[in-house]
């Protein structure tokens, strides 16, 4: 696949990133307060329960993100960032992988590229922002703080993050302008 194939696909799923990001924060916002957070750790009975009455929404936020992540690593891999063939399974029982990690990954090559000036200025602060955002709800489970965790959902998944996923898909879109900014 020629480099050019390769941003634009890589411009296509950071696209489809901003989209389940969107679905991932629009599903955990309805959730039921007993299916949210760190209910699976700090009270497994009343998630259960609660699962075993109702898990379509559940079932769409972990389906979307999960769908997200692999899409994510698509477009990691456009920008050279992993060079990778094989992958790991893991439990992340304080989703030190799933957010973490990726929060890691965001803020620091955010703000790397805002402080080079090889990125629009806003597209740096959000991503500055949206790193923030996936610390706020690792540290909103570790805590038990729904409350954290629900505002870092509400404005990460549904505002910062389709924003940046899909600026980020824009620009691998137009070679031109990736050349420049990746």
């Amino acid at each position: 696949m020629n480099n050019r194939n390769l941003l634009k696909l890589g411009g296509l799923c950071a696209l489809l990133v901003a989209l389940s990001y969107f679905i991932v924060g629009l599903a955990y916002l309805f959730l039921p307060a007993e299916q949210k957070g760190g209910t699976l750790l700090h009270d497994p009975e009343k998630f259960l329960l609660s699962m075993a009455q109702n898990s379509t929404l559940i079932t769409i936020h972990h389906f979307s993100f999960g769908l997200g992540a692999l899409l994510a690593i698509a477009v990691v891999m456009a920008r050279s960032a992993i060079q990778a063939t094989n992958y790991f399974v893991s439990i992340d029982p304080h989703m030190w992988l799933g957010y973490g990690l990726v929060g890691i990954w965001i803020f620091t090559i955010s703000f790397v590229a805002l402080r080079q000036r090889i990125q629009p200025r806003m597209l740096g602060l959000l991503g500055i922002a949206g790193g923030l955002l996936y610390f706020f709800i690792e540290f909103g489970t570790i805590l038990n703080s729904e409350l954290l965790i629900t505002l870092a959902a509400g404005i990460g998944a549904m505002i910062v993050g389709p924003l940046w996923y899909g600026w980020v898909g824009w620009i691998l879109r137009k070679k031109e302008t990736a050349d420049r900014v990746f």
